[in-house]
């Protein structure tokens, strides 16, 4: 599965995937004036795949996936570096988000 992509600040990002050994941890911005990817400087602290990911008021929020092992509920931050925020309610992998007025939508929960 490959990660998701969202704009973030004014780039294309990638957060997350597989890169058919393992779930990645990493989120990679693609410069259209380079056109070149760069990676984030930060890694996020759970490798995961089939995330759902949102940017939003200068942060990128990743949500659940999986990890290579089981199914995640468990929600990161960027705004420079990665942090935990509140975890999900349910388990959930291959999904959609959404943000509508500061609110998170889903699809069901897969677990």
């Amino acid at each position: 599965s490959s990660g998701i992509n969202a704009e973030y600040g004014d780039k294309v990002t990638a957060v997350g995937g597989f890169d058919g050994r393992q779930c990645l941890d990493m989120a990679f911005q693609y410069d259209g004036v380079m056109e070149q990817w760069e990676p984030l400087p930060a890694t996020m602290a759970t490798r995961r795949s089939g995330l759902g990911v949102v940017a939003t008021g200068h942060k990128l929020y990743a949500f659940a996936g999986h990890s290579g092992e089981s199914y995640l509920n468990t929600v990161e931050m960027c705004d420079r570096s990665w942090r935990p925020v509140a975890p999900l309610v349910d388990r959930r992998g291959a999904m959609g988000i959404a943000c509508l007025e500061n609110c998170y939508m889903t699809n069901p929960s897969t677990d």
